[in-house]
């Protein structure tokens, strides 16, 4: 085995990525929700045995980032676990896409306070209901329902394919594979055929094991590909929940996490975002005391601690309860506008 590499706390990595985004884009663009300066694919690498990357710099909800996890591991799709949960981060994407989609065959207008109490309420539109032209939504709507997104492509891949627990297996019985150990949300199909509200943003992930010098035990790393990355306020929620996973995986499959790997095709921060940003760094900046590498986890590095329940053996057994945030001080939130 060789000497350990170095890699910086995650919120110093983020620092650096945020600053190129504001000063030295690749380019500036108008996207479907706004301007925003992008970079073409960069990378953000975290050691969860240093750390869980649960951002302090700006408060940061573990709640929401958790009960979304476990919402993708259920393979439901529908917003309803999310809203009685107190997470509305999909709430826009739902009613946009019922405003898109349905409204126009037919279905009725609502506001968006009308249609969160149809989505609580369970209701839905059957097919008979409105014009046709479901082809590629053959079955009722109902209200909050997102279409094919993570969960189900996850556990339900081609309404054939449970990917995650096919990993899981390969894990325990061939850990070396090359071949067994992705879980992708991209599916063509399913993109082309406009039945699903959004493309995925975080759309492949893949794990990888290396024995740990002087025990039986081995390491379980995750490298997870996103094509385009919100970094102000979509990364902060897409490293710890990956994190989270990663953890969950490890502890079915017996190993102990190491790393978290983030490819970020698309690295964009929008322009609505400048001042959070600016304000995050100046935040940052603020705690610039340390002289040498090996202080920058005392003064960067995440302090809190996350334990889950170990009596846990099936992926889907999980629930919130399970898990434990400890010692999570943060500076306070940081407002900027979810843009979806």
């Amino acid at each position: 085995m060789g000497k350990e590499k170095y890699y910086s706390p995650y919120q110093a990595q983020y620092y650096k990525i945020l600053e190129e985004l504001i000063s030295s884009p690749d380019k500036k663009i108008n996207s479907r929700v706004g301007r925003a300066y992008s970079s073409f694919v960069r990378q953000l690498r975290v050691d969860l045995r240093k750390e869980f990357p649960l951002m302090d710099i700006k408060q940061t909800s573990f709640n929401n980032i958790l009960h979304e996890l476990l919402w993708f591991l259920s393979g439901k799709t529908n917003i309803k676990y999310l809203v009685e949960n107190k997470c509305y981060i999909w709430n826009d994407d739902a009613y946009r896409w019922y405003k898109d989609k349905f409204v126009p065959l037919g279905a009725p207008e609502l506001t968006r306070e009308e249609f969160v109490e149809k989505v609580l309420q369970e209701e839905s539109i059957e097919n008979d209901d409105i014009q046709e032209g479901l082809s590629n939504y053959e079955f009722e709507y109902v209200y909050g329902d997102l279409g094919t997104v993570y969960g189900h492509q996850w556990r339900n891949f081609n309404y054939d394919v449970d990917q995650l627990n096919k990993v899981i297996e390969a894990l325990k019985k061939s850990p070396d594979t090359r071949q067994e150990l992705i879980v992708t949300a991209q599916n063509p199909e399913d993109m082309f055929s406009g039945s699903m509200a959004l493309p995925p943003c975080h759309n492949y992930f893949q794990f990888y094991t290396e024995p740990i010098e002087g025990s039986e035990q081995r390491y379980l790393s995750l490298y997870f590909n996103m094509r385009s990355c919100d970094f102000f306020l979509g990364n902060p929620y897409n490293i710890p929940s990956y994190s989270l996973l990663l953890m969950m995986v490890a502890q079915l499959v017996g190993m102990r996490p190491k790393y978290v790997v983030c490819n970020m095709v698309d690295c964009h921060l929008y322009e609505p975002h400048l001042e959070a940003a600016q304000e995050w760094m100046t935040r940052y900046n603020n705690r610039l005391q340390f002289s040498s590498i090996q202080e920058a986890y005392q003064i960067f590095g995440c302090k809190s601690t996350v334990t889950i329940d170990g009596s846990i053996t099936d992926i889907d057994q999980f629930k919130f309860e399970h898990f434990k945030l400890e010692n999570y001080k943060h500076e306070g939130k940081i407002k900027a506008p979810l843009l979806t």
